[in-house]
């Protein structure tokens, strides 16, 4: 089965299908006049501006947010408008690939031990709260506990150097689901490590902990 790819660059046309150099896309929230940046790559990243200026051939990378409807408005350089057009969609969840890191930790958690611990195979990007993830303790904590979440990159673990904090996970007294305390998206390349570690002072009942940490592709 074969299909038909999509120009892979935003591109508009002046009224004599010139390329619109130095064009002005301007993005925002569908139905509004609130602004709303597109992404430079499908990755996710880095904000593009706004308004996206387009390039010599009427060209940007315009990669809408994921499960998000916008508005676009398109001028001239003089910022004359072209066209404006309402409730472009990104995709949608159900058509993102996700990526699962899953785990399952058996007896009560020593300090610092590997709850789960994951050699990334292909670009994955974690997104700002774990949204969609869990960490879950059969046996829930005398003392809150805090798991440190971390990345080593590959050149990192490759010269034996240890990873960066990116995130935590938090339990309550009692309580067996955990919170996420992760600030904003994270970038993960082939290569890298992603790993859940125990609390550095174990408590005397936390463990049989089961992971599932949720990326995209």
């Amino acid at each position: 089965m074969a299909t038909l790819v999509p120009y892979p660059k935003f591109q508009a046309f002046d009224i004599n299908g010139d390329p619109l150099i130095g064009g002005k896309l301007y993005t925002y929230e569908a139905g509004t006049d609130t602004p709303l940046a597109v992404k430079t790559s499908y990755l996710g990243g880095s904000n593009q501006t706004n308004p996206v200026v387009l390039d010599s051939r009427g060209e940007a990378d315009v990669w809408p947010v994921a499960d998000q409807l916008y508005k676009f408005v398109l001028k001239t350089a003089a910022d004359v408008t072209i066209w404006t057009v309402d409730n472009i969609g990104g995709a949608f969840a159900s058509d993102i690939t996700r990526l699962r890191f899953v785990s399952q930790y058996n007896g009560t958690i020593e300090a610092s031990d590997d709850i789960g611990r994951w050699v990334v195979d292909t670009a994955t990007t974690l997104p700002a709260s774990l949204t969609g993830s869990y960490l879950y303790a059969k046996n829930a904590p005398t003392a809150q506990v805090t798991c440190p979440i971390t990345k080593t990159t590959f050149a990192d673990a490759t010269a034996g150097n240890p990873g960066s904090s990116i995130g935590s996970a938090v339990t309550a007294i009692g309580a067996h689901f955990a919170t996420f305390t992760f600030a904003s998206q994270v970038s993960l390349a082939a290569g890298d490590i992603l790993a859940i570690t125990g609390p550095a002072s174990p408590d005397a009942t936390y463990g049989n902990v089961s992971s599932n940490v949720v990326g995209t592709v």
